[in-house]
């Protein structure tokens, strides 16, 4: 019967935008970086390459994390 009781305090009952929330940013910003990068935006050559290419695998591990940090502390249901 605890089980359930803890269940119930754990639904959302609220509701946001999804602007509002951290994971729906967490994944725009790593669909974004993969897609300008999938067009070669924000490919340089030379020593630029390996500079580049640490900016958007942090870019890319910092919006992932968000991503998750925002689903877990989430107490609202995104709404349309």
């Amino acid at each position: 019967m605890r089980h359930c009781a803890q269940r119930k305090e754990n639904q959302m009952d609220e509701t946001k935008k999804p602007w509002e929330s951290k994971t729906v940013w967490g994944g725009f910003v790593t669909i974004v970086v993969i897609f300008l990068a999938w067009l070669g935006v924000i490919d340089l050559s030379g020593e630029e390459d390996t500079i580049t290419d640490l900016i958007v695998q942090l870019v890319l591990l910092a919006s992932g994390v968000l991503a998750l940090i925002g689903r877990v502390k989430a107490k609202k249901e995104i709404k349309l």
